[in-house]
């Protein structure tokens, strides 16, 4: 029996790994394989211990349906989030089947080939496992054949198994080369995307279930907590040639009757204060008794702030209007088709090297990472444990500090990711789709310019009492790009003819339309009131398209695209009606860096050392942190998948530099994890003498 449970859980591997990786032939095939051998072995025991057949046949056919079934989902899964389901996301299958069941369909119709496959092994034990021959059971009731394993027989499978994981735990203490040990995937930072390549769907299932009741294994502290600036090679000089030394020309005319005009005096630098508030993180480490709070105070105290600088307080007293934009990406810009976001991400802050990686969480990692300034964790859903907490530093609780109304809007059922919880949370009264709240048509996906004339009325309301902060999670960008499922792409479906691209392209482009719309009805509206110059607008991404075929991807950017460093690449938009001309910024930068960036921007006191994310605007070097600990600096990329970095062309790296860098960005999830885990900031302190946002209804 444990052969056949072996060769059909390895079975199963294959088929996942050959579907949905990118990598096939490696070293994670020995890992696969030694893991799949101890899940066989501890199969058979289950379904070989008890006294009659009928119980050890049931007991293994459930155990079997259970990881078959797993595999399934994950097949189905990776179709549509292109990511790994993780069983802290199974809290939210219920609303996602309720609100998204055309996508999970069409996902599973995709991958039909591949389930069947998987479910394959399943079958032919169902099938052997069927009702016995009567001379069967005859000869099992008089003892010719037992019908469960004997004492011996049972401490073999044991130490089978015992010495197959054994085996494997020992491995991954072994060299393995590159910044990520074998033994940082395996225990100490679970990311799912890994642990599946390098031991399998199973594995990282048992891994998922293990730090979400143990925990993590503690990693090595480091206290990197500055990022280095980039050595650049120069280009060559050229130079003057020397006058001759006999020359004895020591006047200061250049020629007839001139003279050198009088040097002018260089004015005196600006000297910048740090963004920071009065907390002395030494002195809290030095008096605290408990270990970890001791360990967190010693990391924030290490960390160097980032600088005022001469945009700080350039729209200090403006209205912000903030958006998450579902599925937003660079190639949804389109001076054609969505010519206000066009004109707002080309004449505002012009951020030439933004990125928007996608979570394992999708949307609800996403949106975190934009409005929290700290990173999404796989290990739970991070938006889920601000509930509660002192979410300090986001918008809606600093400017509702300030006097401002702060709303947040979602045009989708309000509880959805339990943003009803959330968002008050973050400082907002928060309205969404519901009894007394947004009513508008309830197409697939809903309309952001219908949700922006619906609640502009009650937005007047706040205008009284100017400025006012607007939140708005949009939804008219969701996937799938088709014009049969999606009625945003219908809708605008005979303005994008033009494109003469495939169906799919001229379809994401057609739902994004409908954002593009809403904001420029917002504009309309406050240019009509006389507030559009004193209005900053923000609007980020949650994650990249993951639900178009490769193939659209690279019809888009012209060729096959890089999936890890160029498919998260988007655009970011810092606009104002008050800029008089674009502000270029290349420097590296993500969704993280969005809240600090705004926080300077509005002038507010914020302190930089307790935020993930950097001000972009700052002096300090640049970085963008993918959700997996891949990374972009001014250095070049670091590729976790593949654990090496690739250096920009020009650029001479600094000995040590790679490894302090990822210890750098490892402390940044690991700091996180502190600051939820523990409600640090209310900890510190810092609290808003405001009243708490609600979920609000209309009247």
């Amino acid at each position: 029996m444990a052969a056949f449970y072996f060769v059909s859980l390895l079975w199963m591997e294959l088929i996942y790994r050959a579907y949905a990786l990118d990598s096939f032939l490696d070293r994670g095939l020995l890992f696969v394989a030694l893991f799949s051998l101890g899940l066989a072995f501890a199969l058979t025991l289950i379904s070989s211990i008890f006294k009659t057949r009928k119980a050890n046949r049931t007991a293994g056919l459930i155990c079997f349906a259970a990881l078959t079934v797993w595999m399934l989902a994950e097949t189905v899964y990776a179709t549509i989030f292109r990511t790994v389901l993780v069983v802290e996301s199974v809290k939210m299958a219920g609303q996602a089947i309720g609100s998204f069941w055309r996508e999970m369909f069409r996902g599973i119709w995709s991958c039909l080939p591949q389930l069947l496959l998987i479910a394959l092994p399943f079958v032919l034990l169902l099938l052997a496992s069927g009702k016995p021959h009567k001379h069967v059971k005859d000869m099992e009731s008089k003892g010719f054949i037992p019908s469960g394993l004997k004492g011996k027989e049972i401490l073999a499978i044991v130490c089978a198994f015992v010495v197959s994981i054994g085996i494997g735990e020992a491995a991954t203490f072994l060299p393995s080369g590159g910044l990520m040990s074998i033994r940082d995937i395996y225990r100490r930072s679970f990311d799912p995307t890994l642990t599946v390549r390098n031991f399998g769907m199973l594995t990282t299932l048992r891994l998922d279930l293990t730090q979400t009741f143990l925990g993590l294994e503690e990693a090595p502290v480091t206290a990197m907590a500055d990022i280095p600036q980039p050595v650049v090679i120069p280009e060559p000089v050229v130079t003057q040639e020397p006058a001759p030394e006999n020359s004895d020309d020591t006047s200061p005319e250049t020629s007839e009757g001139e003279t050198s005009p009088e040097p002018v005096a260089e004015p005196e630098p600006i000297v910048y204060e740090d963004n920071v508030m009065d907390i002395d993180f030494a002195s809290l480490a030095e008096t605290e008794t408990n270990s970890t709070l001791k360990k967190i105070h010693t990391y924030f105290a290490s960390r160097e702030a980032t600088k005022q600088n001469e945009y700080t307080g350039m729209f200090e007293g403006y209205n912000l209007i903030f958006m998450t934009a579902e599925g937003f990406w660079k190639y949804a810009v389109d001076e054609t088709h969505t010519p206000t976001l066009y004109k707002m991400a080309n004449e505002g802050f012009v951020f030439n090297n933004f990125y928007c990686p996608l979570g394992t969480h999708s949307t609800c990692d996403g949106e975190f990472a934009v409005t929290t300034g700290l990173l999404p964790s796989n290990q739970y859903t991070a938006f889920f444990e601000t509930i509660g907490d002192d979410m300090y530093f986001c918008m809606g609780n600093q400017l509702r500090d300030l006097g401002y109304p702060t709303t947040a809007y979602h045009a989708h059922y309000r509880e959805y990711y339990r943003r009803d919880e959330t968002h008050p949370n973050l400082g907002y009264d928060y309205y969404g789709i519901g009894q007394h709240g947004i009513n508008i048509p309830m197409n697939w996906p809903e309309s952001d310019r219908e949700t922006m004339e619906f609640i502009w009325p009650k937005q007047q309301e706040n205008m009284e009492n100017s400025p006012w902060h607007l939140y708005f999670m949009t939804i008219s960008g969701h996937l799938y790009y088709t014009w049969g499922g999606n009625y945003q792409c219908k809708k605008h479906q005979e303005e994008v003819q033009d494109m003469n691209m495939c169906d799919e392209a001229e379809a994401y482009v057609a739902c994004q339309m409908e954002l593009d719309q809403a904001c420029e009805y917002l504009i309309e509206k406050l240019d009509e009131t006389g507030q559009l110059e004193n209005t900053l607008f923000v609007i980020a991404g949650d994650h990249y398209p993951y639900g178009m075929e490769e193939s659209t991807w690279n019809e888009f950017a012209g060729h096959e695209m890089d999936q890890t460093f160029e498919l998260p690449q988007s655009t970011l938009i810092i606009w104002s009606a008050s800029m008089e001309e674009p502000i270029v910024v290349d420097k590296a930068c993500c969704s993280i860096d969005i809240l600090p960036t705004i926080s300077n921007l509005m002038g507010l006191e914020y302190d930089s050392r307790l935020l993930m994310g950097r001000d972009i605007l700052s002096d300090c070097p640049g970085v963008a942190v993918f959700y997996n600990k891949s990374f972009v600096t001014d250095y070049g990329k670091y590729n976790v998948k593949t654990n090496e970095f690739i250096a920009n062309e020009g650029v001479e790296i600094p000995e040590g530099y790679v490894k302090s860098m990822y210890d750098y960005v490892s402390g940044l999830f690991t700091a996180t994890d502190w600051i939820l885990k523990n409600d640090y900031y209310g900890k510190l302190g810092l609290k808003h003498d405001i009243t708490p946002g609600k979920n609000s209804y209309y009247n």
